[in-house]
């Protein structure tokens, strides 16, 4: 399959895989791919990522002349900006997520790195996220602002707007945008699910840790085990949106995470970190189960995400 087809095809599959896990909306967010011959391949104005073909896909010149395809997105010059400032850019992914726009109204966000260092994973994925001004859509100001960002962070938070994240490959873009999503939204609902959590559920979690002992050997089982365990957190947050939302980022790569988890090693290290989790719900600690859950989340993320760059995607024939 030739460079840009396979570009084409994946900039659509990664589309959908945003907008069915909620993290764009209508026609908002773009995404975009720096072929090797220096030109670019990016989703066009006025399309949902849900449904974008990859025949409608606008194309730009090296120069960022627009060439052919449906009409560019106005927020083009967003992606430029991180490409001109990062050499090892290869592809950007601008979003208008709910929890990242809403982060950035907090009054007391620090511009210079609006979300805390949660993770490890996050710091070493994304480091600092500093946050943009506000400029309406298409002012030129928000290109200079967002330029004067992009050579010392490849993802830069826009101000009642959503996330920009450059990677070395759509895929390392899309998991970084999904990463800071997971954290948003997991480290509100498992801090309530410590307040809330009453006694059968702990007891249910408990049980759960026993048949998971027992399933160290069985990928298939302790990931059905693991699936019931984090929803049952989730769930007692009270809060039936957000856990919803948070199970839905927890599927997210679970393909391959299936075979992550048949690593040697790799569901001792997953019953170790239940166990950690549940000890602090238990003790009704917020701040224990955000960071419990920040460990696991780091660990499940890198070591997925290994596994996916590790692995040749599939050509597709036809």
């Amino acid at each position: 399959m030739g460079e840009e087809r396979y570009a084409r095809e994946e900039i659509c599959e990664v589309g959908l895989s945003l907008f069915s896990r909620g993290l764009t909306f209508g026609s908002t967010g773009n995404i975009s791919v720096r072929l090797s011959d220096g030109g670019w391949l990016m989703t066009p104005t006025n399309a949902s990522l849900g449904r974008v073909d990859p025949a409608m896909l606008s194309k730009f010149d090296a120069s960022g002349h627009f060439v052919s395809g449906d009409p560019a997105t106005k927020e083009a010059f967003l992606h430029f900006c991180m490409y001109g400032q990062r050499s090892d850019a290869r592809a950007v992914v601008h979003l208008h997520s709910t929890h990242s726009v809403a982060v950035s109204l907090l009054a007391d966000v620090d511009p210079n790195d609006a979300l805390p260092p949660l993770t490890a994973y996050f710091v070493m994925r994304v480091g600092r996220l500093p946050l943009a001004p506000y400029f309406p859509p298409g002012d030129e100001s928000l290109a200079k602002a967002v330029e004067a960002l992009a050579g010392e962070h490849h993802a830069v938070l826009l101000a009642n707007h959503g996330p920009v994240v450059a990677g070395t490959s759509v895929a390392d873009a899309q998991y970084a945008t999904v990463h800071h999503a997971r954290l948003l939204v997991e480290r509100a609902v498992v801090a309530e699910a410590a307040t809330r959590i009453d006694n059968a559920t702990l007891a249910r979690l408990e049980q759960s840790l026993a048949i998971q002992k027992h399933t160290m050997r069985d990928p298939v089982h302790f990931l059905i085990c693991d699936r019931e365990f984090h929803l049952a957190i989730y769930r007692s947050s009270g809060n039936p949106l957000l856990a919803d939302f948070v199970i839905d980022l927890y599927t997210f790569m679970l393909d391959h995470r299936r075979v992550a988890v048949s690593q040697p090693g790799a569901i001792e290290k997953s019953y170790r970190d239940h166990v950690a989790i549940y000890e602090a719900l238990q003790a009704r600690d917020p701040e224990a189960v955000i960071a419990a859950f920040g460990r696991h989340i780091d660990r499940i993320y890198t070591t997925t995400f290994e596994i996916l760059v590790s692995r040749p995607k599939e050509k597709k024939t036809g």
